[in-house]
């Protein structure tokens, strides 16, 4: 069985939306965290996966 879980520690912040980019298969996955640190309407998204890479795919706090 593989599952990858949709785990909140509450709402997300004003701005932000549920992200698609988590997965999972037999050999691998990416999870995602989302994040608000400065409050302005562009979240901050990370990814990281079975190999450790882990990815700023929107840098909130460069923008």
């Amino acid at each position: 069985m593989n599952e990858l879980g949709g785990s909140s520690s509450g709402t997300l912040p004003p701005g932000c939306t549920a992200s698609t980019l988590d997965s999972v298969s037999a050999t691998g996955f990416t999870a995602v965290a989302t994040g608000n640190i400065d409050g302005d309407p562009t979240c901050d998204v990370w990814t990281i996966d079975e190999n450790k890479t882990l990815l700023n795919v929107t840098n909130d706090v460069a923008l």
